[in-house]
């Protein structure tokens, strides 16, 4: 983390906690695709520059995310026999939940 003001630092992510963090961004705008609320929550002693008192902020730090990548299909095989759709592409995120499978009646086929 670099302090570049007094109102502000930068964080540099790596690959895996970037890949995490996508997997909770995953929607342009202020909420993810479950409806979460993003926001930005430091806890106490986070920046390790100030050490009196309580230096946590947990609320009200809103985040609006941007050019967050749709998902895209690549290709996609039948197997009719089995019954099996694989589809293959890039962008496909998890959604949390029990019920964060892909909603059959929103694919068309032509």
């Amino acid at each position: 983390m670099e302090l570049t003001s007094a109102t502000s630092f930068t964080l540099t992510l790596s690959a895996t906690d970037k890949a995490a963090i996508n997997q909770i961004v995953n929607k342009n705008g202020t909420s993810s695709t479950s409806g979460t609320t993003y926001n930005l929550a430091a806890a106490d002693d986070w920046d390790a520059q100030v050490t009196a008192g309580d230096t946590s902020d947990t609320t009200g730090n809103g985040i609006t995310a941007s050019n967050v990548a749709a998902p895209t299909i690549t290709s996609a095989t039948y197997n009719a026999s089995t019954g099996s759709l694989v589809v293959t592409g890039t962008g496909f995120l998890q959604k949390s939940g029990a019920t964060n499978d892909i909603v059959a009646n929103k694919l068309t086929f032509t």
